[in-house]
């Protein structure tokens, strides 16, 4: 049980959220360190061993206390209060498909159900209570295998957030990698009107420009831009013009700003992300803009046995060569996802006050999931 005593909002005395992959900082110990040794000399294949180390640290978290405080320890220490998780198996011929977003509920709920301390974030709600809260999110629509009637399925799982499309095509539209852009499908139109209707959050950050803005237009609901930066400072596909980001403004949206080393693309990777930070205020309004630092399978966390096996084994699963991608990098001062409240300093020094950081940390996004559900 965790202490009476933890100030889980230690950082901006309110929420705090951030979209990464995991459900939680992927914490490792010797158990899983020899766990992945093994699996490894046996000649398995790197993102297998990924799933695998997925599984085992969800099982080790619900069986052994001590693994399970040093978590609590390790989560408090983020200042972290909301983890906008992805469901996801990388290791599944289609990592986003309906059995790699089983798999990710499957381990979602061995993490809440074996602390008192976290939960699912359900509703807005959620996000305020006291404890880590968790919410479910999706980031490719192919599970769906051209029905809407599991976009009803996934939300009594607990899936709040659904992107349209990864960076690649599909049923629902162009992603931002495609060579063509052409934007919402007629299921697609169906998708969005659905998902309009059960209050789920739409995800845009991957998908492509005339995708992106269709949505924006179709949608009775705000949609977001939980993970990206802006192509103003950073001409990437996966990132977001002024245009984008001023039709997503008039439709009340929301925008969080990445942390990933290989697209801020500066040899001071920090200030840059900060720099990304500042436009997306100047363009939207800081009350629409939030942190989404993504990190996940490319920052320290990723066991250094891993890394080269990984990156061979994503050439299927990403749209441009993984082999360009640093990994096991950070952005200094944030070293590792532990020190996640450099970014409430850097924000400091860029000269936001504490009312303007707290949007920024987490109440911009809690706003937005709240004009969303209600």
């Amino acid at each position: 049980m965790a202490p009476e005593t933890t100030d889980w909002k230690r950082l901006t005395g309110g929420p705090v959220y951030d979209w990464i992959p995991e459900p939680l900082p992927p914490v490792m110990s010797e158990y899983l360190e020899s766990e992945m040794r093994t699996a490894l000399s046996r000649g398995e294949d790197a993102l297998r061993v990924h799933d695998h180390l997925a599984d085992e640290r969800a099982r080790q978290f619900r069986d052994d206390a001590a693994y399970r405080e040093r978590v609590r320890e390790y989560v408090e220490a983020t200042g972290v209060t909301t983890f906008g998780a992805t469901l996801i198996s990388f290791g599944r011929e289609n990592p986003q498909g309906w059995d790699g977003i089983v798999d990710g509920v499957r381990r979602v709920q061995t993490y809440v159900d074996a602390a008192d301390w976290l939960s699912k974030a359900l509703t807005p709600a959620d996000m305020r209570s006291d404890g880590v809260s968790i919410l479910l999110q999706i980031e490719d629509t192919s599970a769906l295998d051209g029905s809407t009637a599991r976009l009803a399925d996934l939300y009594d799982f607990g899936v709040r957030t659904v992107q349209l499309t990864y960076s690649s095509r599909n049923l629902v539209g162009d992603g931002c990698a495609e060579r063509t852009d052409a934007g919402l499908s007629e299921f697609g139109l169906d998708v969005v009107e659905r998902a309009n209707e059960l209050g789920m959050m739409i995800e845009l950050s991957h998908c492509g420009r005339t995708t992106t803005t269709e949505a924006i237009d179709v949608s009775d609901d705000p949609p977001a831009f939980s993970h990206v930066f802006c192509r103003a400072l950073r001409d990437e596909p996966r990132g977001k013009s002024d245009e984008e980001l001023e039709r997503l403004a008039a439709a009340d949206g929301y925008v969080g700003i990445s942390a990933i080393p290989f697209f801020q693309g500066e040899d001071d990777g920090f200030a840059a992300m900060l720099d990304h930070v500042d436009h997306a205020a100047d363009v939207v309004g800081v009350e629409r803009v939030g942190i989404g630092t993504n990190w996940g399978i490319w920052t320290p966390e990723v066991p250094a046995d891993l890394r080269d096996g990984m990156k061979r084994s994503l050439r299927d699963h990403v749209s441009d060569d993984p082999s360009a991608r640093p990994m096991g990098v950070g952005l200094p001062p944030m070293e590792t996802y532990r020190d996640w409240e450099t970014i409430p300093e850097g924000l400091t020094e860029r000269g936001y006050n504490p009312e303007e950081r707290r949007l920024l940390c987490g109440e911009s996004f809690l706003g937005y999931f709240e004009r969303v559900a209600t």
